[in-house]
């Protein structure tokens, strides 16, 4: 799923999307690997182990980020997805093993922030934004992750 579909589904149900202010410790057992889905952000090992773990109402998780909406709440959290992480997803998507463990999801540093963020999109034009410098822009280039879920789009 999307950002834009993420943030369809907290439009929709009446959610904010927040950035979480705590760690999300949890567990992946093999079963979890075996009953998910490849390429499936919210029916991943993560995913599936957060659902077993924890009252969780949606799961989205990518390889950069992560959306937990627990059940009774009315908010969807943001968590930013270390590196240990991040390449047992890669790992996941790509052959549908994931090492069994124990993993966690992190809160966004202050530089990572939907608010930081935004400051940061509204202080910095657009890279293909041309408009009154006479230049053409470059391409940028940009190499698919062969076999991964697509990732998240940062929120706006």
């Amino acid at each position: 799923m999307s950002m834009k579909e993420i943030k369809h589904y907290a439009k929709d149900n009446g959610l904010k999307i927040v950035d979480a202010t705590d760690r999300l410790d949890f567990g992946v057992l093999s079963a979890d690997a075996r009953t998910a889905k490849r390429l499936k952000a919210s029916c991943c090992a993560v995913a599936e182990a957060c659902k077993r773990q924890m009252p969780v109402a949606a799961v989205w998780v990518h390889p950069s980020v992560a959306y937990v909406r627990l059940k009774g709440e009315r908010v969807i959290k943001r968590y930013i997805v270390p590196n240990r992480l991040k390449h047992e997803i890669v790992d996941f998507d790509r052959y549908g093993a994931m090492a069994p463990g124990e993993y966690y999801l992190l809160p966004p540093s202050k530089r990572l922030t939907l608010k930081a963020r935004r400051h940061y999109e509204d202080k910095r034009p657009a890279r293909h934004a041309t408009k009154g410098t006479g230049t053409t822009p470059t391409p940028i280039k940009r190499v698919p992750m062969l076999g991964v879920r697509r990732i998240a789009e940062s929120a706006s």
